[in-house]
């Protein structure tokens, strides 16, 4: 491009939006500056409201950059949560609309006076949107990263062989979206049926989507038919690189020791999909034998195994019990003093960790004559 071809200013027309496109990278380019779309209306959006004939090739009807270090964002949230962003509160931008012919985009105002914000050759190198990666230059390193090739010597290579300036982040992030995209469903099911013996289960959605997969082992079925009196159920988060909850089912064998009894990989934790799990799993297996189920505070899951198993009692387990009760029981909401929080806090604990029922009714007789009478009316009333 000429200085002519790649200058930006007012008034300026392109007869297709890749002649603009072309224009903007090249100008980026010499100035160390990036721009990123805002804002935007598309010719056929437009064309439903206008009666003139636009360029198809146009793309937009009108369209604005800003500066990537442009307007801040409003703040959302308290606060707490650090996190960074590029946006300094730049102004610079410029808008383009279709000309009164509709044969061209025409900027129609420009702002090229960056402020808040150094313009350098250092700067503009290490911007994401500099760093980034053709397709090429892409698989090139994802191909190092199966070999598990250093990632120092990767990021050397890349910055003699294109010029950027790929940060171990940014190989971390492809490596990882690497082990994603090797998942192939079709050979996991192959490999847990022919090399560990199990019975898969999958849950697709209308769109023939992903979401959920259910297998049992003979070990794990075994350990179900053994032991079948009490179900404890749980997820797992970020245990496995294609980012799905690990949900498992076990069961308590003589010896005191938990067993897994089913494993579900959920892409989504909705309510169809939990259905589905159990449904799923009482089809292998004699449901009448289970005497109780033990779970968190997920509302979901509990919901779901009531609707399943009407007559079976769901019990929440020990920490999210006295979790719930720290946060139930405080001076505000029960209108008590700390003092009398403290003490109706410990005899909650008591009563959840009783030996035996003896026991219990001991303490439940103890904790109805010490604790104020809010405390006792939410304790009776959650049981």
């Amino acid at each position: 491009m000429s200085a002519e071809e790649d200058t930006l200013y007012k008034g300026r027309r392109f007869d297709t939006y890749e002649e603009l496109e072309m224009c903007v990278k090249s100008y980026e380019t010499i100035n160390k500056q990036k721009f990123y779309k805002i804002r935007s209306r598309t010719i056929t959006s437009a064309s439903n409201s206008l009666k003139r004939k636009l360029k198809q090739s146009l793309v937009y009807y009108e369209i604005e950059y800003a500066c990537i270090h442009g307007k801040r964002l409003a703040k959302r949230g308290n606060g707490i949560k650090k996190t960074s962003t590029l946006r300094q509160g730049c102004e610079a931008n410029f808008k383009l609309r279709v000309s009164s012919e509709g044969h061209s985009l025409q900027i129609c105002s420009i702002n090229t006076m960056h402020t808040k914000h150094e313009l350098s050759q250092k700067v503009y190198d290490h911007l994401p949107q500099t760093r980034a990666l053709n397709e090429d230059e892409l698989k090139s390193v994802q191909t190092f990263l199966s070999l598990d090739a250093n990632k120092k010597k990767i990021q050397s290579k890349v910055l003699a062989d294109t010029g950027k300036k790929t940060t171990l982040k940014d190989l971390q992030n492809i490596n990882y979206r690497r082990k994603i995209e090797k998942n192939d469903l079709d050979e996991v099911v192959s490999l847990l049926t022919k090399s560990y013996g199990c019975m898969v289960d999958i849950f697709c959605d209308e769109d023939e989507k992903f979401k959920a997969m259910q297998f049992t082992t003979q070990d794990m079925r075994n350990a179900l038919n053994a032991w079948p009196e009490f179900i404890s159920i749980d997820g797992t988060y970020k245990l496995i690189d294609i980012g799905c909850t690990v949900f498992l089912c076990l069961v308590v064998d003589s010896n005191g020791q938990s067993e897994i009894a089913n494993v579900s990989l959920i892409s989504t934790e909705d309510k169809k999909t939990y259905h589905w799990i159990f449904e799923q799993f009482k089809k292998h297996f004699d449901f009448t034998k289970v005497k109780s189920f033990m779970g968190d505070k997920d509302l979901v899951e509990r919901q779901v195994v009531k609707d399943l198993f009407p007559n079976t009692p769901f019990y929440l387990c020990i920490f999210h019990t006295l979790k719930t009760f720290r946060r139930e029981v405080t001076c505000d909401k029960k209108n008590i003093s700390r003092e009398e929080r403290d003490l109706s806090l410990n005899y909650l604990q008591k009563l959840v960790y009783s030996k035996n029922e003896s026991e219990y009714d001991l303490l439940y007789s103890q904790f109805k004559e010490c604790v104020p009478q809010s405390v006792i009316a939410y304790f009776e009333r959650s049981g």
